[in-house]
């Protein structure tokens, strides 16, 4: 018998709920995160759904079955957030949405069947890019809260932007397959309507794609 499609409002609570007695040793280098973005967010900025590009999108009341994990690296730095709670919609102008959007596009990978979300829960303090200075107590922490994530959720594969959220996924020990995808940054900084950066989106695409599509045991 299939398995019954639970509300997301119950999965992302209950993931708040995990994430709240799991991480706990947040610092100057990692600010946690109080308050969430109404509209379409990476968790734990937001419900980690897609919502759309205006403010306060409709959330889907259904949590997907077995969604795609897009595992980025952290969700920001604190005055991004401030930024989306202004806009009530993480900024998606940036590098990261933008390319990853056409990496899905063209992998025809639908938005609504991926769960955003990151392998490090906390804020950066002044930068968003970079690796995250903070302790090991916190890397262990974020390590051991991702397989409570993936447990909960369920994904059938995980996606991980670029190599410091790999590195880490390595590193948790989780067994759900995963892809390997150059972070939506790099193309970016190549020029986003160039043709080093289309070929990248291709490529990219094509490793995602070819991924979903491989058999299971």
């Amino acid at each position: 018998m299939e398995e019954q499609l639970e509300e997301t409002a119950v999965v992302v609570a209950d993931l708040f709920n995990k994430m709240e007695t799991s991480v706990t040793a947040y610092g100057p280098g990692a600010v946690k995160v109080h308050r969430r973005v109404d509209g379409t967010a990476f968790f734990p900025g937001g419900i980690g759904l897609w919502r759309g590009l205006e403010p306060q999108g409709v959330a889907p009341f259904h949590f997907p079955r077995r969604p795609i994990m897009i595992l980025g690296h952290n969700f920001d730095k604190v005055a991004g957030l401030e930024a989306s709670w202004v806009r009530r919609i993480e900024v998606m102008g940036g590098a990261t949405w933008l390319i990853l959007l056409r990496y899905l596009e063209t992998a025809k990978v639908d938005k609504l069947e991926c769960f955003f979300t990151n392998v490090f829960v906390g804020l950066q303090a002044v930068k968003s890019t970079g690796k995250v200075t903070a302790g090991e107590e916190y890397f262990q922490q974020c390590r051991a809260f991702l397989h409570k994530q993936i447990a909960r959720v369920k994904p059938r594969l995980v996606a991980t932007l670029g190599k410091y959220a790999e590195e880490q996924y390595l590193l948790s020990g989780c067994g759900t397959p995963h892809v390997a995808l150059v972070h939506p940054m790099y193309p970016f900084t190549l020029g986003r309507d160039g043709e080093k950066c289309a070929a990248i989106i291709v490529s990219e695409a094509a490793k995602l794609r070819k991924a979903l599509d491989a058999p299971t045991s």
